[in-house]
């Protein structure tokens, strides 16, 4: 007698199996999804030999194989088998739906027994919990493992396991020592119970990811609890690891006789600290899948350091950490992107749990009819709860982005027999939960402003009342919106859009574009604007080598014949990607070329058949960037790199002819150029907005005008001012680009998130007042300095000229400009963010004058002003880019676009300061001479840089409001003590 309850057997054997004393079921009537095969009576079989392949609803049952034994004679079989037989076939699901079966050997099977039963102490005397479903492999340990120990095998009946109340009552009744739950059972039936179970020494915990909370309640109990990982195809464990209150519940080390590799996209070991799939080799590992020789090549391949070895490519993310555990960090095909941002549901579903009324979370992505990814949240609950309550918790601790925009209340989850949760059970979408009150457009302006500023934002949905600042608005993203308006022929003064942040204010002053702006193609001279003689001021090497580039990843690849009509199609409606210099009688002169003729190069290079290609691309780039040539032209050069994964498209185009904005505009024009191209549509591109000679021409007539004239005295008195110099420990003999090192540093999203929103609401700033006052306070730190020169750099767009609209232009509009910092050694955060706030709001026509002053107004108008003051500090912050804004077809490379400017060209300032919004986190690097500083002593600045910036956050949002600044009044001669003494004074009226 084994003493099994349940047999599963053919129609045709089922008079043989008529004497079994337990209950018999057909597998004609079961519909069952997967497979069980098994050796049949008659046929020579050995233990790796496998049936021939059979229907997934099909199976055999029959007599012992070669013996002659049958399931009537008493007695053990002989054993025949050795290591390299096969033990069993467990069926797991696959990304397909169809099952696939995982062959586990005999030798893995019983190094597994080994290892669990010492480790644990498995033996006689020892109560074992057997709760599991036999398709599920931990039931190997429960089961096989703790039998050949000695140890007792308990088995669960069903109402103990699905009756909460019933379990821990179960457990002292057997006096459980250990038991094994996946974490949707240990919440249920362990960590959220009143009693406990004394007897029970060890928990363990597997299947899936364990939630911290969820681990922190069982810790909290008392109960020992080890989290495992491993899937079924490394013989159920590969790591483990003992939870420890207040820690996070880590996949830990490797089990005896595994070897964990993390290795990058290349397929090289990932550095401590760096993410990358997690492999598995040993011991433990599977012969493969039953029948799948195509899967099993794919996903057990050789080992990239023991040659004749084999790892399992798990496809999961993990890292390193420091102490040698594994930190788990998702699933590499459940990693999402929504709106650009790499999310990570579990994340989410972490932060839910969170909330005191939530029992039970998962998140999910979605995708919308037209592809666009969105999360959405299924709850369990003890009470009922609004979506506005969960995003109001949600936005306390992570980013917008990251907020599901739906949620879904349970009575509970849909269970799998293995107890993970069945997500194909899970109900349909309601859509109309909604994360948020939402006010829709009134009028058909409405309609429009709220479809643009839902593309620009990257938001699912915004009401007529949502905030533009809310969402993460700023300037640049105000000129997107207004180019994107151009094409319902909409014209919005950028602003307004400050002055008035609600689609509902907003709306009644946007008005219909009447005037007609030229389309044809921009010919001839072209002045030149203040930063472009700048440029020409400077000592460069090679002026030549002075570009900007970006490096572009399409994993469908490009059709070089499609990609060469679009870019002919955007140098064509982009006048200034045509422009050419030339040097007469000492003169500068900028000249647009006609349609005609070239106007760009592209060059493909097939690197399929290389394994260097990431090197033999970044050299080739290099190239590129050295072969502008700004008399001959052209200066847009593309190259097209085709590779195995995927091809790389480079875009090399001179400083001169484009800018951060210009990159944005060309972009979303060149994706929709080519998509048009492949799908045999006539490429059509959005009206053109005025140019870039006819914005030079206005800033010539600019130049004298009163309006501009009346700056004299602010930027004099800038000029006049004497400002502490930059401390350096060593002189250097030159400063050019070879001699530049940088150090940079990263915020998290959350804090990301906090300084472009919520920190700004205190005292009404924008980020760049928040960025520099940390940087002042960081530089007084570090420095000593009080009076602090930095030039500045804005997008140079502003609204100077009446009716001239430059939303969609390309071109070269930076403007730059110096700025005084005066942080006193007395000043706390909230001084040194008040008067820098102050400093940059009080600045004329966002700084666009300065530089149109001192190169193009006639010197008799500028008494007074020496231009004597260099900055040696630069500070750029280049705003939002999300990384895959653009859409699918221009997704990031990876790769470096490097040496945009000659090794030997002169650096024009000590320090280079830039920080980026890239997928949600601000990355800030500082470039510096490395003859001139240590690197130590520019991660000190950095880390005192970082220090600073995170108070003034933390300061920003301790607090509901830090009041009114002069600037809120728009009145230049108040000053910031006089507004208190009124505000004193008014405050009890």
């Amino acid at each position: 007698d084994s003493g099994a309850r349940l047999l599963v057997t053919q129609r045709g054997l089922q008079e043989g199996a008529a004497r079994f004393p337990g209950e018999v079921l057909l597998l004609e009537d079961m519909e069952a999804a997967a497979a069980v095969e098994v050796r049949v009576s008659g046929k020579e079989s050995g233990g790796d030999k496998a049936l021939p392949e059979r229907g997934a609803e099909e199976a055999v049952c029959g007599t012992c194989g070669d013996g002659g034994g049958s399931l009537s004679e008493p007695g053990n079989p002989e054993p025949v088998n050795g290591p390299d037989d096969m033990a069993y076939v467990i069926y797991t699901s696959g990304s397909t739906g169809t099952p696939k079966g995982v062959m586990i050997e005999h030798r893995s099977v019983l190094h597994l027994a080994d290892w669990f039963g010492r480790l644990y102490g498995l033996g006689p005397g020892q109560n074992v919990l057997h709760m599991t479903s036999s398709s599920f492999d931990v039931s190997v340990e429960e089961t096989l493992v703790s039998l050949l120990h000695g140890a007792t095998v308990v088995i669960a009946e069903k109402p103990h396991i699905l009756m909460r109340e019933q379990f821990i009552p179960f457990l002292n009744k057997h006096q459980i020592h250990l038991a094994q739950f996946v974490p949707a059972t240990l919440q249920e039936l362990l960590a959220d119970q009143p009693d406990q179970a004394p007897s029970l020494r060890a928990v363990l915990c597997g299947g899936d990811r364990l939630d911290p909370v969820v681990a922190e309640m069982v810790l909290a109990q008392g109960y020992k609890l080890y989290n495992h990982y491993g899937p079924t195809e490394a013989t159920v464990d590969a790591t483990r690891y003992a939870c420890i209150r207040g820690g996070k519940a880590l996949l830990g080390r490797p089990v005896e006789g595994a070897e964990i590799l993390v290795l990058d996209r290349h397929g090289k070991l990932a550095p401590i600290g760096v993410p990358g799939e997690l492999c598995i080799a040993g011991t433990g590992l599977a012969r493969g899948y039953l029948h799948r020789p195509e899967l099993t090549a794919e996903k057990f391949v050789p080992h990239p350091y023991k040659p004749g070895e084999r790892m399992y490519r798990t496809g999961d993310e993990a890292r390193w950490l420091p102490d040698g555990n594994l930190e788990y960090l998702g699933r590499l095909d459940q990693q999402v992107k929504v709106r650009g941002y790499r999310i990570e549901p579990g994340e989410v579903s972490h932060r839910l749990l969170q909330h005191p009324v939530v029992r039970e979370a998962l998140v999910t992505a979605e995708r919308e009819e037209g592809g666009h990814a969105y999360l959405c949240a299924y709850l369990v609950t003890e009470r009922e709860c609004t979506a506005t309550e969960l995003r109001a918790h949600l936005a306390n601790s992570m980013p917008e982005y990251m907020i599901p925009s739906y949620f879904v209340r349970l009575g509970q989850f849909p269970l799998l027999p293995n107890g993970k949760i069945d997500l194909k059970a899970l109900p349909d979408l309601d859509r109309d939960i909604a994360g948020t009150e939402y006010a829709r457009p009134e009028n058909v302006v409405q309609a429009i402003l709220t479809e643009v500023w839902q593309e620009v934002l990257g938001v699912e949905r915004i009401g007529i009342f949502d905030s533009f600042f809310d969402y993460g608005g700023d300037s640049i993203k105000a000129i997107q919106i207004a180019a994107r308006l151009n094409r319902h022929s909409l014209k919005l003064e950028i602003k307004d859009l400050f002055l008035h942040p609600t689609i509902e204010q907003l709306s009644p002053l946007v008005k219909r574009r009447e005037s007609w702006i030229d389309q044809s193609p921009v010919e001839g001279r072209v002045r030149l604007t203040p930063i472009q003689i700048w440029f020409f001021g400077q000592n460069f090497r090679n002026r030549h080598q002075w570009n900007q580039a970006e490096i572009f990843f399409r994993r469908e690849g490009f059709n070089p014949v499609l990609l060469e009509r679009a870019l002919h199609k955007i140098v064509e409606h982009h006048d200034a990607l045509r422009l050419v210099f030339h040097e007469h009688d000492h003169e500068i002169v900028q000249m647009n070329r006609a349609t005609d003729g070239t106007h760009f190069t592209l060059e493909v290079m097939d690197l399929r058949q290389h394994a260097d290609w990431a090197e033999r691309i970044e050299a080739d780039v290099l190239r590129l960037q050295g072969g502008v040539d700004l008399s001959a032209g052209p200066l847009v050069k593309a190259g097209l790199y085709q590779t195995a994964e995927g091809d790389h498209l480079a875009l090399v185009i001179h400083h001169l002819a484009i800018d951060g904005v210009s990159w944005r505009i060309l972009i979303e024009d060149l994706s929709a150029a080519y998509e048009a191209a492949a799908a045999g549509q006539p490429v059509a591109l959005p009206d053109k907005t005025h140019s870039y000679q006819r914005w030079a021409e206005e800033l010539t007539a600019f130049a004298g005008s009163r309006a501009l004239l009346q700056e004299i005295p602010y930027w004099a008195n800038i000029e006049n001012t004497l400002a502490d110099p930059l401390p350096k420990r060593q002189s250097a003999a030159s400063n050019t680009q070879e001699d530049s090192a940088a150090v940079t540093f990263r915020l998290s999203g959350n804090e990301t998130e906090c300084l472009l929103k919520k920190a700004n609401q205190a005292y009404r700033t924008e980020p760049n007042d928040i960025l520099l006052a940390a940087l002042g306070l960081a530089l007084r730190d570090w420095g000593k300095m009080e009076r602090i020169a930095v030039e500045m750099e804005g997008h140079g767009r502003g609204e100077i000229v009446p009716d001239l609209d430059i939303t969609r232009t390309i071109g070269w509009f930076t403007s730059a400009f110096p700025v005084i910092l005066h942080i006193s050694s007395g000043d706390d955060a909230k001084s040194a963010l008040i008067r820098t706030k102050e400093t940059l709001h009080h600045i004329p026509s966002k700084g666009i004058g300065y530089g149109v002053l001192k190169y193009l107004t006639p010197r008799q108008h500028l008494s007074g002003l020496s231009w004597k003051l260099k900055p040696e500090i630069s500070f750029n912050y280049l705003g939002q880019f999300v990384g895959e804004e653009e859409g699918p077809l221009l997704a990031a490379s990876p790769l470096s676009a490097g040496g945009s400017m000659h090794r030997l060209s002169e650096r024009t300032h000590a320090l280079d300061i830039t920080s980026v919004t890239m997928e949600g986190r601000l990355l800030t690097a500082i470039q510096y001479n490395s003859r001139e500083y240590s690197e130590r002593e520019m991660e000190e600045l950095s880390n005192r840089y970082r220090t600073r910036l995170l108070n003034l956050i933390d300061h920003c949002m301790s607090i509901d409001e830090g009041g009114l600044t002069p600037s809120d009044l728009d009145d230049p001669e108040l000053t910031v003590e006089e507004l208190d003494d009124i505000l004193e004074l008014v405050k009890d009226l």
